[in-house]
């Protein structure tokens, strides 16, 4: 039986594992992923909304999420399911789930950001009651 839970400091090797492996996450050459001492930091954040679908306790999912306290904002991060388990609800439950959490937190408004050409993601967040939003172009600078 698959459930989501709140994701834990020992969940950390697991999701960072996946993570690496989505060449979608990557947002520039040089940032593949998050790093496990960014995921350490921010497993502490008792605003943010991080969460793992375990399926006999192994993790096969999750998603992460950011709120910006002085504007009510979030935004999903990332969401990932195990090839596996896809097309099993597992996806749209992590999302219903941070949804709710983060409505209970006070969030107005929740975002994410789909690359253009990701047809199967937005369609999975149309499917949720997303909308589509503008178009921009990333703009980068490594500092």
């Amino acid at each position: 039986m698959v459930t989501i839970r709140r994701m834990q400091k020992n969940d950390i090797e697991t999701v960072y594992d996946m993570g690496m492996k989505v060449e979608g996450f990557a947002v520039s050459e040089s940032t593949r992923f998050w790093t496990k001492e960014e995921l350490y930091r921010w497993i502490d954040s008792k605003d943010d909304v991080l969460l793992v679908a375990e399926d006999e306790g192994k993790i096969i999912g999750y998603i992460m999420s950011r709120l910006h306290i002085p504007t009510r904002n979030a935004i999903i991060e990332n969401v990932y399911v195990d090839e596996r388990y896809r097309r099993k609800e597992i996806g749209s439950n992590l999302v219903r789930e941070c949804l709710k959490q983060l409505k209970e937190k006070g969030t107005t408004y929740l975002y994410g950001l789909v690359k253009r050409d990701d047809k199967i993601t937005i369609e999975f967040l149309k499917s949720l009651g997303f909308k589509r939003g503008y178009d921009f172009t990333w703009m980068e600078l490594s500092l």
